[in-house]
This record gives structure tokens, C-alpha cells and sequence, in this order.
């Protein structure tokens, strides 16, 4: 099954720490009729098919996988505000006509007590 496909949900009370919270993993189903461009930073463009019910952590395995990036390395910004991940494209407003969706992969840096490395594309340098 395909992690766009999935849906993980808690049951139970997750502010309760006298019973561990069961995650249970549901199968989803996804109509992706609905074109979502997302840009980079160096303006190159990549369609996707998405379903309004999307989340943002669903769009970085959906990009990650047209890319071959990790979807931990990848990060969306809509209109130039950080996107959460388990905000869904509907409910962000990406699917507007006016909305402007820009990645930005971010990789940790290989030197200890530097900071994150911001790059516009996939590639390392």
C-alpha cells in the first residue's frame, strides 16, 4: 500500500498518560482529480494529481517520489508562509487559483554544529 494511500489515526486519549494511544493505519481512498503545480526556488515547475483531502506530509511522499528525494528533506511554503504537515491542500487554500506553492529541500549539514543546508533543487552540490 502506498503512503499516500494510508491514513494513520490515534484512538484514544494522547494527552492521557495512563494508557499508551493505539495507532491504527486505514486504508484511504484517494481521487486525485484535482492539478497542483508546486514551484521551486529556481522556478522549475512539477505537476501533481492530488486529492483535496492531501495532506502536506501526503504531497512530500507524492513530490519525493517523482524527485527521488526523502520527504523528510523536503518543505513547502504557501505564499511564502511554512506549511504544516498534517494541514490538508484544501483546507491551506493551496488549490486557489491565486495560491503559489514553493518547495525547498532541506538537507542536515555534514559538519557537526552547523545548521541545515537550504538548497531549490534535489541535487547536491
Amino acid at each position: 500500500m502506498s503512503t499516500e494511500d494510508q491514513r494513520l489515526n490515534l484512538v484514544g486519549k494522547t494527552d492521557d498518560f495512563q494508557l499508551q494511544p493505539l495507532v491504527r493505519c486505514e486504508r484511504r481512498v484517494r481521487i486525485a482529480d484535482h492539478q497542483l503545480t508546486i514551484h521551486s526556488m529556481n522556478l522549475d515547475e512539477y505537476p501533481l494529481q492530488v486529492d483535496k483531502h492531501d495532506t502536506v506530509l501526503d504531497l512530500k511522499f507524492i513530490l519525493g517520489r517523482k524527485l527521488q528525494a526523502q520527504p523528510e528533506n523536503i518543505k513547502f511554503w504557501l505564499n511564502r508562509t511554512p506549511l504544516p504537515e498534517n494541514v490538508t491542500v484544501e483546507d491551506c487554500g493551496a488549490l486557489n487559483a491565486d495560491s503559489k506553492i514553493t518547495v525547498q529541500f532541506v538537507f542536515p549539514s555534514p559538519e557537526a554544529g552547523h545548521g541545515e543546508i537550504h538548497r531549490t533543487s534535489v541535487t547536491r552540490a
